[in-house]
This record gives structure tokens, C-alpha cells and sequence, in this order.
């Protein structure tokens, strides 16, 4: 199968991402067998 890891970040001006917090971040898989 393929696994497809695709993780979409959402940045503000104002807002300093972590990368331990999920918010502002769009997280998903796609497993295709």
C-alpha cells in the first residue's frame, strides 16, 4: 500500500507555531492498499 502523510500548516502574523500544538495545523493520512 501507499501511505500519504500530508500536514498543512496555517500561519498568522501573530501567532508563533509549535509544533507540539495542533491548532493552525491541518493534520491527515491517506492510506491507499
Amino acid at each position: 500500500g501507499i501511505l500519504i502523510n500530508i500536514e498543512c500548516k496555517a500561519w498568522a502574523k501573530n501567532i508563533k507555531y509549535h509544533r507540539n500544538d495542533k491548532l493552525g495545523s491541518v493534520h491527515f493520512e491517506l492510506l491507499i492498499d
